[in-house]
């Protein structure tokens, strides 16, 4: 490849990974894309000369039409701000694209393909972003030192038989210099990325995880309204995106199994809709650093099951938590809750929150729930008795014959769990009869259904028993991820189970008992399959970022800090330990109680080590070692050619007359500085030198060798005349 194709190839690349940052950000259409992908092929086809797309030179005044379309957009077409300046952007570096491009006009690319970046990163919040930034800063070092090299290749003149780039050998030219500029742009980039990371971590933050607050928009939650249809939460069923990331501590194994992430309590159905009548809710006052929702854990039993949850934006401010919670901490302003013993937050539809609810792990003996009172209160009975006035018969019909010899409220309801866990298929395709009432048609009819249908009639069939009632629409666990030691809950996991009323001493919450009839076929199952584990290392990777980088606020640096100062701390106190062990060992005095011998065989042993250093400098071992501070750059500009290496040599030379005041006057040629010192060597390196470097004639190891051994007897010369050691 020769320069002038890599240097097309470079910026191309810097403007294409600035055009797939606004991809990723999902803002542009597939129409933007598409126009978008097709100008930068067909201009990159125009610049190679297999395509003649050139917009006219006089054409140039066109492009301040962009200014008025760009608020007709704003105003009349898109109704966003973002989506208009999207398009100004695309719309200025395609008339920019197809003009015959100059310096100025590549840097005009250039600055919009950064602010395309810039965009970019406050409307994306993938895990990808990083990796593309990354491509694009390492693509845009090589775009900005490839044109500053193209700049001032036009303002060299050749110099005898000097040229930049030899026509000769053009392709073998370039290609040391394409890698030395990618090894030099890597370097800048390590040293951006190490300069960046402490100015990132450490920066004081006066706002609370602004990237995180820019989440994208939010995901809509159809069963956790106030208004439920029968029939909403298939669509959430079917749909694979996460909702929130859940760490548990202090819950067994057999209390995880069931655990389940409570979202919100319906109470009224009216044969089509469940609905949530208790609009009014209670704002919970904050006591310290969290919020107590309920009275404390029934009878005080158990260790509490902390969750911590990771949410998503979401348009619905329900706060999620395992059943019985009465302790939410987090970074709210507000939590509240209703009759139902609902949680809610502030809006969050636009920002990610975490927070931790700590809940009871008592589980109440079913002999407890066996002998529960059948005397509820007055408004229990009104609102989780009732049933729309067109309830067909046959529902209680239906309830009275399968809880046919149960003599206590619990047993009925397990009956009815047990019949509809059992004599029903779980489908998230619900066949319809002729029937108008889907529940009758699905309890007598098709008995086929998913758990919205299960918890409906259950919750029917034990109001008309006179069991109070409701239905809760919430998640199931969530496929454990052990790479980040959370659940992942997706919008397939959501749920509908049953809580039925059962009088007992304690806290409100303690009296309701959940009840799950929905068939095994409804609950969620993962594998543990080859494409499961690649899923949970981009689910690990993505919530790392998430977490750790865009959500990243002033309390995670105070944690951090903590974390820094308990490790100084750590050091300080075994640096302490190692010298009072040392000193243990020297002896109860220390240093000052060393005996003349031992002082004696440490001076020994010093002369030993100098006089080896000297043998090893007489013998040559060091010879040509000045050289190295150059190739220690090896790695970066790569194996040094022959042409090179005499010049380090060259150079080493200087370095050495340097030292002894010999240095070249301005005006003076290398070899007129060279036959005033007296020294053969000197002249016989020097005009080596220039025959390799004013010469186009190909250089050996047979000519460094020649360098190299001047330069030893240089070397040996001057320590014989009793100069000054090198």
């Amino acid at each position: 490849m020769g320069f002038d194709g890599y240097y097309n190839f470079v910026s191309y690349l810097t403007l294409i990974m600035g055009f797939a940052t606004l991809v990723l950000s999902g803002e542009i259409g597939a129409i933007t894309i598409g126009i978008g992908a097709v100008a930068l092929t067909t201009s990159w086809m125009t610049d190679r000369g297999k395509l003649k797309l050139r917009i006219p030179s006089g054409w140039g005044y066109l492009a301040v039409l962009v200014v008025p379309f760009f608020f007709v957009d704003w105003q009349f077409i898109s109704g966003s701000a973002i989506s208009a300046l999207i398009r100004l952007i695309l719309f200025l570096s395609i008339f920019k694209l197809y003009t015959v491009k100059q310096d100025r006009d590549w840097l005009f690319l250039y600055s919009l393909s950064m602010f395309e970046m810039l965009l970019a990163a406050a409307l994306s919040v993938s895990v990808l972003y990083i990796v593309m930034l990354i491509v694009y800063v390492m693509s845009l070092l090589l775009t900005l030192t490839a044109s500053e090299i193209r700049r001032a290749k036009r303002t060299i003149e050749p110099v005898g038989e000097i040229e930049v780039f030899s026509t000769k050998s053009q392709k073998k030219a370039n290609s040391p210099i394409v890698r030395h500029l990618f090894r030099a742009s890597l370097v800048l980039l390590v040293l951006s990325l190490v300069l960046a990371t402490p100015l990132f971590i450490f920066m004081p933050r006066p706002y609370s995880g602004w990237l995180g607050q820019m989440g994208g928009m939010p995901q809509s939650l159809s069963g956790f309204s106030d208004t439920v249809q029968l029939g909403d939460v298939a669509s959430l069923k079917k749909n694979p995106q996460v909702v929130m990331h859940v760490k548990v501590e202090g819950a067994e194994h057999r209390i995880l199994s069931r655990l389940k992430w409570r979202g919100i309590a319906l109470d009224q159905y009216d044969g089509e809709k469940w609905q949530n009548t208790f609009v009014s809710r209670i704002f919970v006052r904050p006591q310290g650093d969290y919020f107590a929702v309920d009275n404390g854990p029934y009878q005080n039993q158990g260790e509490p099951i902390k969750q911590t949850f990771y949410i998503e934006p979401l348009s619905n401010p329900v706060i999620f938590a395992a059943w019985r919670p009465y302790v939410v901490r987090g970074n709210m302003r507000r939590v509240m809750r209703d009759y139902t013993s609902s949680l809610y937050s502030d809006d969050h539809s636009t920002s990610r929150i975490t927070y931790t609810v700590d809940s009871d792990s008592t589980i109440i003996p079913p002999d407890l729930l066996r002998g529960a009172r059948t005397v509820y209160p007055s408004q229990t009975r009104t609102v989780y008795l009732q049933l729309p006035a067109t309830v067909d018969p046959r529902i209680r019909q239906l309830a009275i014959q399968i809880t046919r010899g149960a003599t206590n409220n619990y047993d009925r309801a397990k009956l009815i769990e047990t019949y509809l866990r059992t004599q029903f298929e779980y489908t998230l395709e619900v066949p319809r009869t002729n029937e108008a009432d889907a529940l009758v048609d699905f309890l007598f009819n098709t008995k086929r259904g998913y758990c919205q249908y299960f918890a409906t009639a259950m919750a029917v069939m034990l109001r008309s028993l006179g069991i109070p009632a409701r239905i809760v629409n919430g998640f199931q666990t969530g496929d454990y991820n052990p790479m980040t030691g959370t659940f992942v809950v997706r919008q397939s996991d959501a749920h509908s189970w049953v809580e039925a009323f059962f009088p007992l001493a304690g806290p409100e919450s303690s009296q309701w008992a959940e009840f799950d009839p929905t068939p095994s076929a409804g609950q969620s199952v993962y594998d543990d399959g080859f494409l499961t584990s690649l899923a949970r290392l981009a689910d690990a990777i993505d919530f790392m970022w998430q977490r750790n980088i865009i959500s990243y606020d002033s309390q995670q640096q105070v944690r951090i800090w903590d974390r820094l100062e308990k490790q100084l701390a750590f050091m300080k106190s075994n640096v302490t330990y190692l010298f009072k062990q040392t000193g243990s060992l020297l002896g109860s005095g220390g240093i000052s109680a060393w005996s003349i011998s031992t002082w004696t065989m440490i001076g020994i042993g010093l002369i030993i080590l100098i006089v080896t250093l000297v043998l090893m400098k007489k013998a040559g071992w060091f010879q040509g070692f000045g050289i190295w501070r150059w190739k220690w750059f090896s790695f970066f500009r790569g194996k040094p050619s022959y042409r090179e290496s005499a010049f380090y040599y060259y150079d080493e030379m200087q370095h050495i007359l340097a030292k002894r005041a010999i240095v070249r006057a301005p005006g003076q040629t290398p070899l007129e500085l060279a036959l005033t010192t007296d020294f053969p060597e000197v002249v016989h390196i020097t005009r080596s030198y220039n025959r390799i470097r004013f010469s186009t004639a190909d250089v050996g190891p047979d000519d460094l060798k020649e360098i190299a051994n001047w330069l030893g007897k240089l070397r040996v010369r001057l320590k014989s005349q009793g100069r000054k050691k090198l």
